[in-house]
């Protein structure tokens, strides 16, 4: 080996020097990026409104499981009910961060 050969990674280093240019693109693909980071919280949605429903309607959604309480809201049509306001709260919250 040559003592003037770069390792990949010192190859890398080098083309990256500097910050990102902020453009249009750029902003776009890290909002996009956020959002997609942020999509567990989405999924997690239902336990979330099991979670507030057993604090505010303890007859309709007792404490005795998490369980119990998403057979509740699948049996009314409501698992993903609020679900859109978390994905634009949350993905532009983690988007712009």
């Amino acid at each position: 080996h040559s003592h003037h050969e770069q390792l990949p990674h010192q190859k890398h280093q080098q083309q990256q020097q500097g910050p990102l240019p902020h453009t249009a693109s750029y902003y776009r693909n890290c909002t996009i990026g956020g959002a997609l980071s942020s999509s567990l919280r989405w999924l997690l949605n239902p336990i979330d409104s099991v979670k507030c429903n057993m604090q505010v309607h303890p007859k309709e959604f007792p404490s005795k499981s998490v369980t119990a309480g998403l057979q509740t809201l699948y049996n009314q049509g409501r698992m993903y009910r609020g679900v859109t306001a978390t994905m634009l709260a949350y993905g532009h919250q983690t988007g712009m961060k």
